[in-house]
């Protein structure tokens, strides 16, 4: 069975491209809409993000994207919107999308993340490390929210590189 890795910066897609990259984070996610997909991966400010469709058998079975969102005047690449669906998962697929999407940036771009429970045991298997721990206190001015989501304990957010 054929699996072919489709990756591509998002100044260089054609419409099934997008269409299967949206259809394959609905189907894992249950929702993404093209707005989103717009906003994020082709009026990005920084420029051109990197993003992956993988097929089995000419079906979409995994979508990755490496968010671009420069850091101090530096490009810089963020992993996000990843998924692989439940039938294809455990074959290896999460790590060859990550490994063929970090081909097409350079050494010196900033590679940065904030893996999920699910995604951390195979980042680190390729290497990545903690890079700091941080707690986040989220702030508002508004009165109801503040009502409705009383201020408990920091959220904890665990930021990893790509070493």
């Amino acid at each position: 069975m054929e699996i072919i890795y489709d990756c591509r910066f998002s100044d260089n897609l054609d419409e099934k491209f997008i269409e299967d990259f949206i259809a394959t984070e609905k189907a894992v996610f249950g929702s993404y809409t093209r707005e989103l997909f717009q906003k994020k991966f082709i009026d990005n400010i920084y420029g051109p993000s990197v993003l992956e469709v993988v097929y089995r058998e000419n079906e979409p079975i995994g979508a990755r994207a490496l968010w671009r969102n420069d850091i101090g005047g530096k490009k810089a690449y963020q992993p996000g919107d990843t998924c692989v669906i439940a039938s294809a998962r455990g074959g290896g697929v999460f790590t060859e999308m990550t490994k063929k999407s970090l081909e097409l940036l350079s050494g010196t771009d900033i590679i940065y993340n904030y893996p999920n429970a699910n995604s951390l045991p195979g980042y680190l298997k390729m290497g990545w490390r903690k890079g700091a721990v941080y707690s986040l206190w989220f702030f508002t001015g508004n009165k109801n929210y503040k009502k409705e989501h009383p201020l408990g304990a920091p959220t904890v957010k665990q930021f990893y590189i790509k070493t």
